[in-house]
């Protein structure tokens, strides 16, 4: 699953900095090794995490100069899931969970099935398929009011135009 993007290098010793890609980047914190790769084949274990401007700041063990990272800027980072899942709280779930979910509006009409999401700095937007039409939904309080990981539904609140049937 994919966490976040080494953007550049941070200074001389090895550090990079990290656009994230979660909802906090104190999950960071948590995280005891990176992947390279999508394969989860290359490794990176983490041994330091800080943070500056909304970025995260990583060394990797072993990797103690700047010449080290300079072939890792641009490059996303993975983790596992099977292993992440046990560091999530009761209630909390990963955005890519959500693919597949049906969204159900305030009057309880399926508005279609979530088939894929865009992350900016800014918010989360779902990607909604129904009757062969794509909408987007932005995954924000003003609209979604609960995520049942239960039933697979999210039941949102829509304003006039956000979505339509036809």
């Amino acid at each position: 699953m994919q966490v976040g993007k080494i953007v550049n290098t941070h200074g001389l010793n090895g550090m990079v900095k990290i656009f994230p890609y979660t909802n906090s980047p104190e999950d960071f914190e948590r995280l005891d090794c990176v992947y390279m790769d999508e394969a989860l084949t290359q490794k990176m274990v983490i041994s330091k995490v800080k943070y500056h401007k909304n970025m995260v700041i990583v060394k990797f063990k072993g990797y103690d100069h700047i010449a080290d990272v300079e072939r890792l800027k641009n490059h996303f980072i993975y983790i596992d899931k099977v292993d992440a899942a046990d560091q999530l709280a009761e209630g909390e779930y990963y955005i890519e969970d959500l693919i597949g979910m049906t969204i159900v509006d305030q009057n309880d009409n399926n508005c279609g099935t979530v088939v894929s999401y865009r992350e900016s700095s800014r918010q989360t937007v779902l990607e909604v398929e129904q009757n062969d039409k794509i909408w987007f939904l932005p995954f924000v309080d003003a609209f979604v009011e609960a995520v049942n990981l239960d039933d697979e539904t999210i039941h949102v609140t829509l304003i006039e135009g956000m979505y339509s049937e036809d």
